[in-house]
């Protein structure tokens, strides 16, 4: 029952992570590419 919790816990925090810092780090990685393409 604890594996099952904890793997459901890591699950959420994922999801919540994901949720939260994947449309900064989406946005970064933009800008970061729009710069590298811009320097070529």
């Amino acid at each position: 029952m604890k594996k099952v919790l904890t793997v459901t816990m890591d699950g959420i925090l994922q999801v919540v992570f994901a949720t939260f810092y994947g449309n900064e780090i989406l946005l970064v990685m933009n800008v970061k590419l729009q710069i590298f393409q811009e320097h070529q």
